[in-house]
């Protein structure tokens, strides 16, 4: 089985800011290194709470970790080039593989697309990297946010596992 990593890593970048601050460090003469890493829920690779968009409903801690893995359809869009328009025709012209059924997991730009996604139970995952790597048209996936209390999303770590 080979892993596939589809996570942006977390440093500098231009649309996100992100700060780690060293307290302590072996170049110091500290016995061990200890820092403070404050990303924002919704920059780099992550998932979305239903609470993020919809008031009322579960934040991060709330959902079930089995939501955040499971099978995936790999659908290859890469001749629309940066910024594609990804229409209803295309999905279909292309995702001939994708299978319906519960659990199914769709990256999402659109505000517009999260008020669908969330009341159909769709986990929405942003900002995944490297798909090309993975060369299959399924694999299983991974994404696990970290367990942060009454968030509306968190950074996650994105791996394809592919047979």
């Amino acid at each position: 089985m080979r892993v596939v990593g589809l996570s942006f890593p977390i440093r500098p970048h231009f649309r996100w800011k992100v700060a780690r601050e060293v307290h302590t460090s072996h170049a110091r003469g500290d016995l061990f290194e200890s820092s403070v890493l404050a990303p924002p829920c919704h920059a780099y690779t992550h998932v979305d709470a239903p609470r993020h968009f919809l008031p009322g409903t579960r934040a991060i801690d709330e959902m079930p970790v089995d939501q955040w893995m499971g099978e995936a359809a790999v659908v290859d869009l890469t001749h629309l080039g940066a910024n594609g328009e990804v229409t209803a025709a295309e999905l279909e012209a292309r995702g001939g593989h994708v299978r319906a059924g519960p659990g199914a997991r769709v990256t999402a730009e659109d505000c517009t697309t999260h008020h669908v996604f969330f009341p159909a139970g769709i986990t929405v995952i942003e900002y995944l990297t490297s798909l090309h790597e993975i060369g299959a048209a399924r694999c299983r996936f991974v994404a696990l946010p970290l367990k942060l209390a009454e968030a509306d999303g968190s950074p996650v770590r994105a791996v394809a596992l592919v047979d």
